[in-house]
């Protein structure tokens, strides 16, 4: 009997040692660290569980649930992680958006910090030769989001037509002058009545700038872009502007005098009432370009290429147009008294009603289908000029040179050819019906009486307003 006592409680004992050892597992995987007391409180519970049969049936039956809980503590845990993971993403896109948003409310306010720095630096140097930082400053004052110098795209422009924008500021009146700007970029630039005398724009870009009414006198844009710029009255007396690109400008009423034009390309400019007096365009392409009512008296324009150019009423007087291209172009009404035009192409020129008294047209001067209807050539030297199917209805010819010209097919019906010299010219297939023949010199072996017409009056030709039918 005693024996059967022992080995009872032998059998209990081993069934706390093992309930006790589950119970410090558990609290294990619970991450709680080893506690002396808390191993003996296991053992005091176990030995309740084995000694209370309520209890130990109820942790039997427990068992499956705890191996069901192992098996979910890994999913268990990951689950735990994501969710804190979700967390944290959700606070930091947060905060990138609160980042932002402030970024973008305080940019303003940098802008105009930014503004009044760069005005700070064009204002300290002024008077100062050289650049003082000027060409940065004057840059980001013209620059908006995407411009070359400050390309703040991102995050101001999300997609077309959503943008948060600035506008460049104006430089209107602004003096700088002396300053050197080589290869500034100032492109759309508001500059009006800008004081830019002598400073150096050297390979600058000033395309579409409007520069109405500025003052640049002396500047050197040599080789600068200043295409589809407006310099509507500016002031570019003595301005050096050699291989400049002035394509489509607008340099209506400006004051060139006196200007380096070499090589310039003009073609289309705007040229209206613009004074180049003693101006040196040689090369220069000015086809199509606008120079009615132009001052281009004394200017140099030696192999410039004027075809098609409006020149209605310019002023020439005196002007170098040796070997210049003026084929095409409409010289109604324009001052040519003493201009030099040897070499000059002016096939299909309308010259129509001028006064070409005196002129020299002569060696090698192309005014093939030229029409000089009515045009005052009196005492002008025409010594082997092309006139091949020129119009010279009613023009006055008395006195004029025309030895060895090319007349063949020209209209010279009505023309005045008194006292003309006409020795060695081409008159096949010339128009000379009604024309007025009294002391002409004509060419030998042909058919015509150079004094037929001496005993009647010769009616001079009409007003240049007048049109021939």
């Amino acid at each position: 009997m005693l024996k059967k006592k022992h080995q009872l409680t032998e059998e209990k004992r081993r069934q706390i040692e093992a309930i006790a050892y589950k119970l410090f597992l558990k609290r294990q995987r619970s991450d709680q660290s080893y506690d002396p007391q808390q191993a003996m409180q296991d053992w005091i519970t176990a030995e309740q569980i084995v000694t209370n049969p309520f209890k130990h049936t109820l942790f039997i039956l427990n068992q499956p649930l705890i191996r069901t809980e192992k098996g979910l503590e890994a999913l268990l845990s990951w689950l735990k992680q994501a969710a804190l993971l979700e967390i944290l993403g959700i606070l930091g896109n947060l905060g990138l958006i609160v980042a932002v948003l402030t970024y973008l409310g305080t940019e303003k306010q940098r802008r105009d910090i930014e503004v009044y720095t760069a005005w700070q630096t064009i204002t300290s140097s002024y008077g100062q030769p050289g650049n003082g930082g000027r060409v940065r400053s004057l840059e980001f004052l013209n620059a908006s989001p995407g411009a070359n110098w400050r390309r703040r795209i991102f995050p101001f422009c999300w997609q077309q037509g959503i943008c948060l924008l600035w506008q460049p500021e104006s430089l209107a009146g602004l003096d700088i002058s002396g300053a050197n700007l080589t290869r500034i970029s100032l492109e759309g630039a508001d500059l009006y009545r800008a004081n830019l005398e002598g400073i150096k724009l050297y390979q600058a870009n000033l395309e579409e700038a409007y520069l109405v009414e500025a003052n640049l006198k002396e500047v050197d844009l040599f080789q600068a872009n200043l295409a589809q710029t407006r310099l509507d009255r500016a002031n570019l007396e003595g301005a050096y502007l050699q291989g400049t690109n002035l394509e489509g400008a607008n340099l209506q009423e400006a004051n060139l005098k006196k200007a380096v034009l070499v090589s310039i390309n003009l073609e289309g400019a705007n040229l209206q009432k613009a004074n180049l007096e003693q101006a040196s365009a040689d090369q220069a392409y000015l086809s199509e370009a606008n120079l009615v009512d132009a001052n281009l008296s004394i200017a140099s324009l030696q192999m410039t290429d004027l075809s098609e150019a409006d020149l209605q009423r310019a002023n020439l007087q005196r002007a170098l147009l040796i070997d210049a291209n003026l084929s095409g172009a409409n010289l109604q009404g324009a001052n040519l008294q003493g201009a030099h035009l040897q070499y000059a192409n002016l096939s299909g020129a309308y010259l129509s009603g001028n006064n070409l008294s005196g002129i020299s047209l002569a060696v090698g001067n192309n005014l093939s289908e030229a029409n000089l209807a009515k045009t005052d050539l009196s005492g002008a030297d025409l010594r082997g000029a092309n006139l091949q199917g020129a119009n010279l209805q009613r023009a006055n010819l008395q006195k004029a040179s025309l030895e060895g010209a090319n007349l063949q097919g020209a209209d010279l019906s009505k023309a005045s050819l008194y006292q003309a010299n006409l020795e060695g010219a081409n008159l096949l297939g010339a128009n000379l019906e009604g024309s007025f023949l009294c002391e002409t010199r004509v060419p030998p072996g042909i058919d015509l009486d150079g004094d037929r017409d001496c005993l009647f009056n010769f009616e001079l030709p009409v007003a240049p307003t007048d049109t021939i039918q």
